[in-house]
């Protein structure tokens, strides 16, 4: 049950409320920050690359070593390919075989063509047969791209943002045979990206805030993606749209114009089902995707018409958000437990039905079969669950699409020029990981302060009269009003205080402190040595800076005291903690 503030609180409990997050809000924004680093401690390791020994040479060589080599006189992804079927790991194929292809240049083409050569090597591995039940493909992917990434991170330090603005990889060869319901209606459209949209493609992003890399990487072999939808194509007029659930306000239909064709992520893939072996059967599979799709709509319809009121996909939740990650839950949906239902029921064994039950997980004709499920475990299991209310330990992740052979991509986009961003949020991620892990004495006091919240419920009701409070204050700044506004529109609709905590410092302090840290002091080791941090410094240097005894968890601590104040000043007006 949700306790919402009452509306007869009295002048009192609202100015300190205000002026509780208020406070709050200048503290992020006043934040200023180490300008220079101090001794660097140990690296902690790259998430998912354990074992995989001189990856930060590969980021070296692009700056360093001399090039040549050609594209003729390199391997191809045939003689790759079989390399690693030889190899007897992932590391020594990744020092014997893909290590000698980084080199420096003084032509972004040399680094473009380096990038499509990984990209290719990574599509075919992704269609190779399995080692170790998945894991080995998982960290070979995951390598490839991080490879990939770091190469192309290097043309705008070497040739200016402007240099490569995108990476854009598009399918020429895939086909739309069978993107066409059971009634021969086509459903198929052009409009998005220039790429070739069929209802049921799925649809795997990665955003621009520092969770957007939390939630790529949390899982013990992380991925390219932090959330993902399914697309929607009308029969007249061919409309895209997405079936899309977000944190902030539940699940939607939504129009995909403003976050992808304006280029508002760092990452965006399309895939679409593909069964290698047969055509028949992936037109018959497509069409039953595109009509599971349509059920699920309907089921969407439904559900509102049973709460009353106006049935509004596109404004009004359908569901609410699902914080626990389980895919049993069929009245709250993250957001590829979307594509991993509709493509259940597509695939499922029974005629196609509203109702239908959740099938054998195990199946490898789902686009996100079991064994490819992302899984965590030990303290970072217990940190999502305690933090984030995320109580599943194997999930479909987003990314986890890229497991299946029989998804091929549509269309690859990256946005170049973010990824120097992108490399700083991914390694304090794996920081953050390791400290949590390692049992950091001041990241314990961090998490135990947040945690005092417990799972008392804050709606988003709850929180727009406090913003309404302060929008007509005289005393606070626009500075401070707009903060705030960002932080009210980024919220669920329902959240506990631990989570809007938790999520305010990472975003709001930690994420803006350590990329300003980080590219201060870059700007110094660039002109030192000629090229960036490597991935392994870039760790150790945001290791230096958050870890017991630095100044940043002090400010961290200071900031979630004024949270706690917040909550002191207003106890009773925030609700009572949950009992349900």
């Amino acid at each position: 049950m949700i306790h919402s503030i009452s509306k007869d609180r009295s002048l009192r409990q609202q100015t300190a409320l205000s002026k509780g997050v208020a406070c709050l809000v200048a503290a992020m924004i006043g934040q200023g920050g180490p300008s220079t680093a101090t001794a660097a401690t140990a690296q902690p390791p790259i998430r998912g690359l354990v074992g995989v020994q001189n990856v930060d040479q590969w980021t070296v060589q692009l700056f360093t070593a001399p090039n040549t080599q050609t594209r003729s006189t390199a391997l191809t992804t045939e003689e790759l390919t079989k390399a690693y079927k030889n190899a007897p790991s992932v590391n020594e194929w990744f020092e014997q075989s893909l290590l000698p292809l980084s080199k420096s240049s003084d032509q972004m083409q040399d680094y473009k063509d380096l990038a499509d050569f990984l990209f290719e090597l990574r599509e075919t591995m992704r269609r190779e047969p399995l080692k170790n039940d998945g894991k080995d493909r998982k960290q070979t992917l995951f390598l490839l791209q991080t490879l990939l990434e770091e190469t192309l991170a290097a043309i705008p330090r070497k040739f200016g943002a402007d240099a490569l603005p995108e990476f854009f990889y598009k399918n020429k060869s895939i086909g739309t045979d069978g993107c066409y319901d059971s009634t021969g209606a086509s459903r198929v459209t052009t409009s998005l990206l220039g790429l070739s949209i069929c209802q049921g493609d799925v649809v795997a992003m990665k955003g621009t805030a520092g969770t957007s890399s939390l939630l790529a990487r949390m899982s013990e072999l992380p991925g390219a993606f932090s959330h993902s939808t399914i697309a929607t194509v009308e029969q007249a007029g061919g409309k895209v749209q997405f079936i899309e659930a977000l944190i902030e306000d539940g699940l939607k239909l939504r129009d995909p114009w403003e976050e992808i064709e304006q280029r508002l992520k760092k990452r965006i893939a399309v895939y679409r089902y593909v069964n290698q072996h047969s055509k028949a059967a992936t037109r018959a599979r497509r069409t039953r995707v595109i009509d599971a799709t349509d059920l699920f709509l309907a089921r969407m319809k439904e559900t509102q018409q049973a709460e009353g009121g106006a049935v509004d996909l596109t404004n009004r939740a359908s569901f609410p958000y699902n914080f626990a990650f389980d895919v049993t839950n069929r009245v709250k949906y993250f957001c590829s437990q979307v594509a991993f239902e509709i493509y259940n029921l597509a695939m499922g064994n029974s005629p196609l039905n509203i109702g239908a039950p959740l099938r054998n997980l195990s199946n490898r004709t789902q686009a996100y079969p079991k064994t490819f499920w992302s899984t965590m475990g030990g303290a970072e299991s217990n940190f999502f669950s305690q933090y984030l209310g995320m109580n599943s330990t194997s999930y479909p992740a987003p990314s986890d699409i890229e497991m299946h052979p029989d998804f091929q991509v549509v269309g690859y986009f990256m946005h170049s020029p973010s990824l120097v961003e992108d490399r700083i949020d991914n390694a304090l991620v794996d920081v953050v990981s390791h400290l949590i892990v390692k049992g950091d004495a001041d990241w314990k006091k961090i998490l135990g302060a947040i945690s005092k919240h417990g799972q008392r419920e804050f709606s988003k009701a709850d929180f727009e009269q406090i913003v309404a409070a302060i929008r007509s204050s005289q005393d606070i700044s626009p500075e401070v009003k707009a903060k705030l506004e960002k932080l009210w529109a980024q919220l669920p609709q329902s959240s506990t205080l631990n989570q809007i905590a938790f999520f305010a410092i990472y975003n709001e302090v930690l994420t803006p402190q350590v990329r300003k840290l980080v590219l201060a002091n870059e700007e110094a080791k660039f002109s030192k040595d000629g090229r960036p941090f490597s991935p392994g410094e870039l760790r150790g240097l945001i290791a230096s800076q958050i870890s017991q005894g630095r100044e940043l968890p002090q400010q961290f601590l200071t900031i979630i005291g004024e949270i706690t104040k917040v909550i002191n000043d207003c106890k009773g007006a925030l609700g009572s903690p949950r009992t349900d």
